[in-house]
C-alpha cells in the first residue's frame, strides 16, 4: 500500500478529518504534506471543499496548519472540475491571486487534476487566464508544464508554442518559466521571497528536452 493509499483508508474510517489533517498537514514548516492533500481531493466532496475554502489568509495564514485545510479546499476543486463541474472555475481562478504562496501552488494543482481528465478542456481555460494578471498567466503556466501532462509530444509542441506560457520574452526569462520580479508591485501583498522561490521556477528543458522549433 502506497502512502497516498493509507491516507485514503484512514480517511474513510474517520467521521471528522480536521483534527488528522491539522495534524499531519507537516506545518509550520517547509513543506506541507502533499500526499495528504491529494488523499483528500480524492475522498473528499464539495461540501467539504466549500467549508475548507472558508479558511481565509485572516484565519488561514501562509504557513499555519490551518491554510492546509484551505489548501485541501483548493485542490478538491479540481476534482469536480475533473467530474465536469466546470462552473467551479469561477470559484477557483481567484485564488491564483491569494496573497498565501501555498493557495496558489493549490490552484496549480487543481489544474493538473482537471488536465489528468480533460487537457483540451485545461487547454482551452488556460487561453483566458493568460490574458489575465500576472499571478494568473503564472498559474496557468505551471498547471500546463506540468511533466506528466507533457507525455505527448504534441500537446507539448502546442503548450510550448503558446505565447504567454513559455515564450513571452518580456514574462519568461530564458527558456524557463521565471518570474519576473519587477511586475510584483502590481501585484498586492505578495511577497517578492516567496515568489523567486518554493516551486515558482519550472524549468522548460525538464519538461521537454526537444525543442518543438
Amino acid at each position: 500500500m502506497t502512502k497516498a493509499e493509507a491516507y485514503r483508508a484512514k480517511l474513510r474510517t474517520l467521521k471528522d478529518w480536521d483534527a488528522f489533517l491539522l495534524k499531519e498537514s507537516g506545518l509550520p514548516g517547509p513543506r506541507a504534506n502533499l500526499e495528504l492533500v491529494q488523499a483528500v481531493a480524492d475522498e473528499g466532496d464539495e461540501k467539504l471543499f466549500e467549508r475548507y475554502l472558508a479558511f481565509d489568509p485572516e484565519s488561514a495564514p501562509a504557513n499555519s496548519p490551518p491554510v492546509f485545510l484551505a489548501v485541501c479546499g483548493v485542490v478538491g476543486l479540481g476534482k469536480l472540475l475533473a467530474e465536469g463541474k466546470t462552473e467551479v472555475l469561477a470559484t477557483l481562478r481567484p485564488y491564483a491571486s491569494d496573497p498565501r504562496w501555498r493557495i496558489r501552488e493549490g490552484v496549480a494543482m487543481a489544474l493538473q487534476r482537471w488536465g489528468d481528465r480533460d487537457r483540451e478542456a485545461l487547454l482551452h481555460e488556460m487561453e483566458k487566464w493568460r490574458k489575465g494578471n500576472l499571478l494568473e498567466m503564472r498559474a496557468a503556466a505551471a498547471a500546463l508544464c506540468e511533466p506528466r501532462l507533457l507525455r505527448d509530444e504534441r500537446q507539448a509542441n502546442r503548450v510550448l508554442k503558446k505565447p504567454g506560457f513559455c515564450k513571452n520574452p518580456g514574462f519568461f526569462r530564458s527558456r524557463s518559466l521565471l518570474w519576473n520580479t519587477q511586475h510584483l508591485a502590481d501585484v498586492d501583498q505578495i511577497e517578492i521571497e516567496d515568489v523567486v522561490s518554493s516551486g515558482q521556477r519550472v524549468d522548460v528543458h525538464a519538461i521537454a528536452p526537444r525543442d518543438p522549433e
